[in-house]
């Protein structure tokens, strides 16, 4: 070799040298870091599908396809993944179904926050639950994260266009269509926030909800701690037959999953009972205990305006092992009510047929049945009307009448003002027949009381009883009329009083009655 051969060569210095070195060893250092990392890589297939095991006791997960990303964000992509009850029988739906969930971690997390997932996104997630009583559930009766088993934390979980179907046991399934979910700040033993807006199934209506949830608590999901508050907007009461109106509701909730303290308000400026009904603003404020394990309502205070008038109702909507679905069972009281705003939801003409103080206390039963509303509901209680007035003129000018010739005045020789009415009764409703008993009205000079029925179904009436009268019966006629019904008088004369008591009796329709004594008393 000679000298110029020589002199051809790269000359390196000592410190290129070193640099070579270092950039060697460096290179070492990340093939070895990189093979370490795939080595322990926390997103293969096997171990990501035992966390959601983890994570719903009981279950069987299986993932369709599967594969990691190591750029920009670690983690990996699972589809077409269904969880189903690990012992279930051959056929079983699943639990779960989820069309792809994409897992997001940073690398830096990896030395400062192991465990640590920066967000899970879950894409075409359905949730089917059981109907009450199958055994479809997990094997340990606990469900969701298991703070003793998983050690991952997420900063965030969101979701969209997911759907909850809740199996009734009979007809459709309530299919909740949740828009968008966010839970955040997701770790063992520690409480998370999350936001979900939600599609309402019956009645349909759009709520959104936000609050905090946890520490979660497998061993007992009943005390899983949860609050919030909720808006439930544009409700169509007109899916339940009988109703209709669109309520709107706003509210606070606070306390465990098996007994949730809700305080809140709802609005229905258009609500009324039949699709011919008035249509009255209803407004309430209302305090209640929820069960948010099984559904169980109990309303402890409630305090409801119809118009004018103020109703307290407190009662329970619960399960009831014998029947499917839900029974409501509502106890009602007004002390210082209007009839006319009791009566107008019910009616069709523009004003209700009477008006007045009213006071009424009843208990209602609404079971859970596919009859409709009229014929399911069940109502007992009492009702008192003071100083009441009919709006129909016709109506109004029978009873002034009667009330002149009961007292033995003469056609324009009373006093020119509408008279007052007092009704009362005790009545119970079933199968859409309302039974009265005791039914007293009073006006000056005569009392009626009678007993019978009216079907608020078709509207037909049949009552039947005795009006008392402070004069002679030939005594509330005049003319020949009086002279013909003098023979009678000591027929109909009441017992140590001078005054009748004539069988009469009220039949026909609610629209058309008609009124009359009665030939044979029944």
């Amino acid at each position: 070799m000679n000298s110029d051969q020589a002199t051809d060569r790269p000359r390196f210095s000592r410190w290129q040298r070193i640099g070579l070195i270092i950039a060697g060893v460096l290179l070492l250092l990340v093939a070895g870091g990189f093979g370490l990392l795939l080595h322990y890589w926390p997103f293969g297939q096997k171990d990501v599908v035992e966390t959601l095991q983890e994570t719903v006791p009981g279950t069987k997960v299986t993932v369709s396809r599967f594969h990691g990303t190591y750029f920009m964000h670690p983690g990996a992509v699972a589809e077409g993944v269904v969880f189903t009850r690990h012992n279930g029988a051959a056929g079983t739906l699943p639990l779960v179904t989820v069309q792809k969930i994409t897992i997001q971690a940073n690398y830096h997390d990896f030395l400062y926050r192991p465990g640590y997932i920066s967000r899970i996104i879950i894409d075409g997630l359905r949730i089917q639950v059981p109907a009450r009583g199958t055994s479809t559930g997990p094997a340990d009766g606990s469900a969701g994260l298991d703070a003793s088993i998983t050690r991952t934390s997420v900063g965030e979980i969101v979701s969209s266009g997911a759907l909850l179907e809740i199996d009734r046991g009979d007809g459709d399934p309530l299919k909740f269509e949740i828009h968008s979910i966010r839970v955040s700040s997701v770790a063992a033993g520690k409480p998370m926030s999350y936001t979900v807006n939600l599609q309402n199934p019956l009645p349909p209506g759009e709520i959104h909800a936000s609050g905090h949830l946890g520490p979660w608590n497998a061993s007992d999901i009943g005390q899983l701690p949860v609050s919030g508050d909720y808006k439930f907007d544009q409700a169509n009461l007109g899916v339940f037959d009988g109703t209709q109106g669109t309520l709107s509701s706003t509210g606070h909730f606070q306390g465990r999953l098996g007994q949730i303290a809700v305080d809140g308000n709802t609005s229905i400026p258009d609500f009324a009972l039949k699709s011919e009904g008035k249509k009255v603003d209803l407004k309430s404020r209302f305090q209640a205990q929820v069960n948010g394990k099984n559904g169980d309502v109990k309303l402890t205070q409630v305090a409801v305006q119809l118009d004018d008038t103020l109703i307290a109702i407190h009662g329970l909507i619960s399960g009831n092992g014998a029947t499917k679905g839900k029974i409501t069972m509502l106890d009602l009281a007004s002390t210082k009510g209007r009839v006319q705003d009791v009566l107008r939801p019910f009616v069709e003409s523009p004003s209700p047929p009477m008006s007045g103080p009213m006071i009424f206390h009843a208990r209602v039963i609404f079971p859970s049945t596919e009859h409709p509303f009229f014929r399911k509901v069940n109502l007992t209680g009492d009702f008192s009307i003071a100083r009441g007035k009919f709006s129909s003129a016709d109506t109004q000018s029978s009873v002034d009448s009667l009330s002149e010739r009961s007292r033995g005045i003469k056609n324009g020789e009373g006093n020119s003002d509408p008279v007052e009415t007092g009704l009362s009764s005790h009545v119970t409703l079933a199968n859409g027949v309302a039974k009265f008993s005791n039914l007293a009205m009073t006006v000056p000079g005569a009392t009626a009381r009678m007993s019978g029925t009216f079907n608020v179904i078709n509207g037909k009436i049949d009552f039947h009883g005795a009006l008392k009268t402070d004069v002679k019966l030939s005594d509330t006629t005049k003319g020949i009329k009086s002279v013909l019904l003098k023979p009678l008088d000591p027929i109909f004369k009441r017992k140590r009083h001078e005054g009748a008591s004539i069988p009469v009796e009220m039949t026909g329709t609610y629209s058309q009655p008609h009124f009359g004594m009665e030939v044979i008393p029944k």
